[in-house]
């Protein structure tokens, strides 16, 4: 157990359902939605919701003997919640329901600005990840061009937020499952699509090479030298979003034959290099067991669109957790609690199926955006050290 301590919090003394039960209590009354300024998309813009052209700032939830909670939400927003109508106050009520203090947004568009505007939250627009967070902003930058950065201000303790959408291209983990993945170089014929192959791949050694020409693990082991950095000036790091790549934790011999894994176990290189940075799935940290607990994030089912619109292997299994939140490990950090939020049904060989696994997933009360399911952790910071247990 790493020192960013479990303890079980409000989700588990009231349950997950209770806790969503908890959270819906009336409709969400937005204001008008406004038009947004040509700065919404493309380049680093944090800032403060206007009040008059929106709701009124958000106040931060306050510290509670010595502890304040952050819960951390890694939401792929889907070309920025314009799949569906209204996107922008679905993904801000999906954000109250979950009482999210921090969001990460993949495939941003426009939806930070106007999701902030309609919460009254901060905001940053960077790279192709935006972050909505209850708490202020102090400082903003990026990272390698793959990772949105905002410093936070959570109760006088500063926690850098590391948002990223990672290259969807060179998705090696369809590999095994017989499909191309628009992989690009010097591979064999079909590679280069996204068209089943003639068979499946299980060559782990080219698998990997594959999967680093992407890119992934080097923006990794960038994130991890710039988290090393905040880490030596005394900030808490906490890292989220579509890595667009499965877990080291996850592709291991129990799960070989699950999945269509096709009995490889495969060491995906971008999360070791987190976790051997010093940085902890928090997810993985809740649940350990990846056959009981997958944690599907890839593909989500939505009820508003055509399995084929869903999936981009329809005769595999392929889901996967590719989304993810990470926490550095640090006396002052408690992992309290983890969960996927989303449609219960996911997709296999281009059919609905309904979850079938131990985890419980939380539905909230609105039109999903997506065509990921979203993954929520809830973190404790605690002043004085956090205790094993609460």
């Amino acid at each position: 157990m790493s020192s960013a301590r479990i303890r079980r919090g409000l989700i588990a003394t009231m349950g997950i359902g209770g806790v969503l039960a908890a959270l819906v209590t009336a409709p969400l009354a937005f204001a008008a939605e406004p038009a947004l300024s040509p700065d919404s998309a493309g380049t680093a813009n944090a800032s403060k919701t206007n009040a008059g052209k929106g709701a009124r700032p958000a106040k931060p939830k306050p510290e509670v003997d010595g502890v304040s909670e952050l819960n951390v939400l890694a939401f792929n927003v889907w070309h920025g919640g314009t799949q569906i109508d209204n996107g922008a106050r679905e993904i801000a009520d999906i954000i109250r329901q979950t009482d999210a203090d921090v969001t990460f947004l993949p495939e941003q568009g426009d939806a930070p600005k106007r999701v902030a505007r309609l919460l009254g939250y901060d905001h940053l627009t960077a790279t192709d990840t935006g972050i909505v967070s209850r708490y202020p902003i102090l400082e903003t930058s990026t990272v390698d061009d793959w990772w949105s950065k905002a410093v936070l201000d959570v109760n006088g303790t500063e926690v850098v937020a590391y948002g990223g959408h990672l290259e969807y291209r060179w998705y090696a983990t369809y590999l095994p499952r017989g499909y191309g993945g628009e992989i690009h170089g010097d591979w064999p014929d079909g590679w280069d699509t996204w068209n089943k192959l003639d068979a499946p791949v299980t060559d782990v050694d080219a698998i990997l090479e594959a999967n680093r020409q992407s890119g992934r693990p080097a923006t990794a082991a960038a994130l991890v030298e710039d988290v090393a950095a905040e880490r030596a000036a005394g900030r808490i790091a906490v890292v989220g979003g579509d890595f667009n790549e499965p877990s080291v934790q996850d592709w291991t011999e129990a799960t070989a034959d699950l999945q269509d894994h096709n009995g490889v176990v495969i060491p995906w290189q971008t999360t070791q290099t987190l976790l051997d940075g010093g940085l902890v799935d928090a997810f993985r940290e809740v649940y350990p067991d990846p056959v009981a607990n997958p944690g599907i994030t890839w593909p989500s089912d939505n009820e508003l669109f055509p399995t084929s619109d869903l999936t981009w292997a329809p005769e595999a299994d392929e889901r996967d957790r590719i989304d993810y939140v990470f926490v550095t490990t640090d006396q002052r950090v408690s992992i309290d609690d983890a969960a996927v939020v989303g449609p219960q049904s996911t997709i296999v060989r281009n059919e609905r199926i309904d979850d079938d696994s131990a985890d419980v997933i939380l539905t909230p009360d609105a039109v999903w955006p997506s065509d990921h399911k979203a993954v929520l952790a809830s973190v404790s910071i605690c002043d004085d050290g956090c205790g094993p247990t609460r």
